[in-house]
Order: C-alpha cells, then sequence, then structure tokens
C-alpha cells in the first residue's frame, strides 16, 4: 500500500493516467455520432392515427335542469331533475378524405365542425323526481326525458361554447403538428352544425 501511494505522488503518473483515459474516452466516442435534431420527422402514420381516434372532446359542459309536466285531465304531474354532461369536439370521421395536406414544413389541416359527440348525455342513473301526482305514464315520462335533452342542447351548444370547443382544438392540433416538426400549421374548420 505504502509502494501504490508513492507512485501516485508522482505527477508524471498521474499525467500518464489522466492521457489514458482521454485516449480511451475519446476512441470509445468516436464511434458514436450525436446530433441534434431540431426536427422530429413525421409519418403518414402519425397522421393517419390521429384520425383513427375519431372522437376528440375540447369541451365539455355539466347541466343540471329541472322540468315539470301538469296535465289537466286525471290531475296528474310530474316534477323532475335531470342531470347530464354534454361533450362537444371533432368527429374525425367526419373530415374529409384529404384533412391534413402537407407543403414542406408547413400543414394545412381541414378539420370537421364541432359537433356534439354523444346523443344520450343524460344520466338516467342520477335523475331525481321531485314531485310526482296521479297516474304518470311511461310515454310521460320518455317526452319529459325528450324535453330535457332538447333544453340541455339549446343551453350547451351556444355560439360562445362553439367558439370554446374550436379555439381548444385549433391550440390543441397546432400543438401536435409541431410536435411533429411541422413549423407552421394552419387550421380551416367547418361551422358548427346542430
Amino acid at each position: 500500500m505504502n509502494i501504490l501511494l508513492s507512485i501516485l505522488k508522482k505527477p508524471i503518473v498521474w499525467l500518464i493516467i489522466i492521457a489514458t483515459v482521454a485516449i480511451l474516452y475519446y476512441r470509445h466516442s468516436s464511434n458514436f455520432k450525436v446530433e441534434k435534431q431540431d426536427k422530429i420527422e413525421e409519418t403518414e402514420m402519425d397522421i393517419t392515427s390521429i384520425k383513427e381516434i375519431a372522437e376528440w372532446e375540447f369541451l365539455n359542459i355539466q347541466r343540471e335542469e329541472f322540468l315539470d309536466t301538469t296535465l289537466k285531465r286525471g290531475n296528474v304531474q310530474l316534477a323532475r331533475i335531470y342531470t347530464g354532461t354534454l361533450r362537444l369536439g371533432l368527429n374525425m370521421k367526419h373530415a374529409r378524405k384529404d384533412w391534413a395536406i402537407r407543403h414542406n414544413d408547413t400543414i394545412q389541416l381541414y378539420l370537421p365542425a364541432i359537433e356534439l359527440l354523444d346523443r344520450d348525455f343524460i344520466d338516467e342513473s342520477n335523475t331525481r323526481t321531485f314531485h310526482e301526482s296521479g297516474k304518470i305514464t311511461p310515454e310521460l315520462k320518455e317526452s319529459l326525458y325528450e324535453k330535457a335533452k332538447l333544453v340541455m342542447k339549446a343551453k350547451a351548444l351556444t355560439p360562445e361554447n362553439i367558439s370554446i370547443a374550436e379555439h381548444n382544438a385549433k391550440d390543441q392540433f397546432t400543438y401536435m403538428f409541431k410536435s411533429l416538426g411541422f413549423k407552421t400549421v394552419v387550421i380551416s374548420m367547418n361551422e358548427c352544425i346542430e
């Protein structure tokens, strides 16, 4: 041990050790080439998989509606509270075939309109009967249910909510395609249909 310590105290030994380590490091690292790549190469598969996801939700609206009905004959009354979640977004099944067109480092996206993604948005298990009297028929319950759907849709599909969903969609698709390496993302959207 004393011999090893006396050898390590000599500067020439340290110089040889450092030179050996440097040579080994240089030889090892010269076999590998490290390059920084600013652009991730996009593929047809990436773009296809974006379309195959089909439904993209960009805004969800929770609603609770109180509805009642009174029928004069038979003194029938029914009052219920309906709750539901309306999801606004894109259904890529409605996108045109050439929805993504590439021009060098620019991509033009033609997105379908914002729409209601689920037509059965009322949570029936959470529907509460507030008041009930007289003979309630299944037709009356169905009628009130359909009315609740119409009221919820009218309150959720406002120009403001559609605009928020469109803005969220544009932001999300811009971010996705920029992460695929496109410098410029141009988006056109159809107008909402409902």
